[in-house]
């Protein structure tokens, strides 16, 4: 009669439905491990993206350098930038600028550290002052794995222009050193990547104590002739 089943037709009822089930099951399975080693590894490109990060100074001073630095083989008056920049490559090589628009320092003869006024003072005025010299290369930094660098970047003193024939300022066994340093319009950068770390408009330092000297100010070593 219609619409009765038999026995048998129950039976196989039964068996493809139990198999559709095994069937959605394992489907569900599949779709679900596809899942989880998608969601640990991602797709083969985002493997392939280079760490990003933005290149900054986290930190970055100038100043002048006092007489303690001379154990590290920094003259009193240098202009040293100290850095720390972050952000960068892994490994990557960077180059910077310590540089001023202008200095003055005055130098004068000292005994056993002691200033000795008779001797006499020199007055040396240099502009655009900077580390990196003509005809020589900027001094190379190395990022470390992390891709930061903690550095110094040391800019000398003018040096007094030399006279033919002429002796030192200081006779033996009085020392030459300096007394007074200005800088004028300072910049720290980072001249390989274009990125400016710090400024100062004008740095004084004496370092000599109760010596009255007269060190020319950056308006008057800055303005044009």
């Amino acid at each position: 009669m219609p619409g009765l089943l038999t026995g048998t037709d129950v039976d196989n009822n039964q068996i493809e439905e139990k198999d559709m089930k095994h069937t959605l099951n394992n489907q569900a399975s599949i779709a679900l491990k596809a899942a989880v080693v998608f969601a640990m590894f991602g797709t083969g490109s985002a493997l392939a993206d280079p760490p990003t990060g933005e290149i900054v100074f986290s930190k970055a001073d100038i100043s002048i350098a006092t007489r303690d630095s001379e154990a590290q083989e920094i003259a009193a008056g240098d202009l040293a930038c100290s850095f720390r920049e972050t952000g960068l490559t892994p490994f990557a090589l960077v180059s910077y600028e310590c540089r001023a628009a202008a200095a003055a320092v005055v130098e004068g003869c000292f005994f056993k550290n002691k200033f000795v006024a008779d001797a006499g003072t020199e007055l040396t005025v240099g502009l655009d002052v900077t580390n990196v010299e003509a005809g020589h290369e900027a001094e190379i930094f190395l990022a470390n794995n992390s891709g930061a660098i903690n550095g110094e970047v040391i800019t000398a003193i003018p040096e007094a222009p030399h006279t033919p024939g002429g002796g030192h300022l200081c006779p033996e066994p009085l020392e030459q050193g300096v007394i007074a340093a200005r800088w004028c319009e300072m910049s720290l950068t980072d001249t390989t990547n274009g990125i400016e770390g710090a400024t100062e408009l004008e740095l004084f330092e004496v370092f000599a104590r109760g010596v009255n000297v007269a060190v020319p100010t950056c308006a008057e070593m800055l303005a044009t002739p």
